[in-house]
């Protein structure tokens, strides 16, 4: 394998900032598109994770809160190596001064976004901790 994995940004605003989670460099001897990853991350409500997926790198809507994000790389034969810290980012709350038009209008379209692609696991961890209070 022998791949690494980042987070980007390492510090932004809940329902306003997307953490992007990249994994490259990943290899299989047997070949590179068997590669799956998976993504999650682990929070104050604990830990979530999603599917496996083709894809190197998603971006994550993420609760308030200081956040471990973690990833694991499975190869064509089912073997896993896991990457349990990503990094750590830390999200701010969206302070109710800062709840603009625009602001709103801008988490609105981020929620709209993952329900449009099948985000539900991301959607309703982001909603539901906002909702709850968080």
């Amino acid at each position: 394998f022998g791949g690494s994995c980042s987070v980007t940004p390492t510090v932004g605003t809940e329902l306003v900032d997307d953490f992007r989670v990249v994994c490259k460099d990943w290899n299989d001897d047997v070949s590179t598109s068997q590669l799956r990853y998976q993504f999650g991350f682990t929070g104050a409500d604990g830990e979530v994770l999603f599917g496996l997926s083709a894809s190197p790198e998603r971006a994550l809507i993420l609760p308030a809160g200081t956040i471990s994000i973690s990833a694991s790389v499975q190869d064509s034969m089912g073997g896993i190596t896991s990457v349990p810290t990503v990094g750590t980012v830390v999200v701010n709350q969206l302070a109710p001064s800062a709840c603009g038009a625009d602001v709103v209008l801008q988490a609105g379209s981020k929620l709209q976004k993952l329900a449009r692609v099948s985000e539900f696991n991301n959607l309703a961890e982001a909603s539901s901790t906002k909702l709850e209070g968080g």
